[in-house]
């Protein structure tokens, strides 16, 4: 009985066969370190290149927007292509702010990828940007018309072994691109501030007259055919 128990005890403290144990404990481990590094970085790369996507985007969308006829990519338009001379008093409602019919923002939304066309100004020059992202991307585009402010607005999503993700964290897992850029005219600004002061002392007049805004407007609009 003693033989037996010394035997017993001498393979329990025997350092034999600890390799393997340690292996099989360790390994796992590191293997599912490794594994969620790895989902880690896809999930990171995902969003960095929906967050380029976005801006890019955006600013080529805002650096050609006094002209839908420019190439987004170049900005360079064929000889005589423009807007017209008074889009920004329509278009941009510019017009009916300065006589109180628009208040607060007025925004423009295309989904993407783009999959038709509009016959809105702001819609067309959103679209002629969001062509440029390659189909993979979904999501929308905006311009917000808040009076002087005007911002052109991305936000890309782009699901990557959309699957696994959500085996592994046990909800839909998504990489989500945003950006915005402005609008900037500095030129233009300065006519338009002058048009306003114009129009200010004009709408005066006319309402000394007995002449609302609407009338107003329709004179204006009548006038710029």
């Amino acid at each position: 009985m003693k033989k037996n128990l010394h035997k017993w005890w001498k393979r329990l403290i025997s350092e034999e066969g600890t390799y393997t144990v340690e292996a099989s404990i360790i390994f796992p481990v590191v293997f599912y370190c490794s594994l969620a590094m790895l989902f880690f970085a896809m999930l990171m790369f995902q969003h960095v290149m929906s967050s380029h996507a976005a801006t890019l985007a955006a600013e080529r969308g805002a650096a050609f927007w006094d002209n839908s006829f420019k190439d987004a990519t170049t900005g360079s338009y064929p000889v005589g292509k423009r807007d017209g001379l008074y889009w920004r008093l329509f278009d941009d409602f510019m017009l009916d702010r300065l006589l109180g019919v628009v208040t607060g923002s007025v925004t423009n939304e295309i989904s993407l990828p783009v999959s038709s066309d509009s016959s809105s100004l702001p819609e067309k020059k959103l679209m002629r940007a969001g062509r440029l992202l390659p189909p993979i991307f979904q999501g929308e585009m905006k311009f917000d018309n808040i009076a002087i402010e005007r911002k052109v607005k991305v936000s890309l999503d782009r699901p990557l072994y959309q699957k696994a993700f959500e085996q592994l964290a046990g909800r839909r897992v998504s990489g989500e691109g945003e950006a915005a850029a402005a609008v900037v005219e500095p030129v233009e600004f300065i006519r338009s501030v002058e048009f306003g002061r114009y129009m200010y002392t004009k709408l005066t007049q006319w309402k000394q007259k007995g002449v609302t805004n609407e009338q107003a407007a329709d004179t204006i609009k009548r006038a710029a055919k």
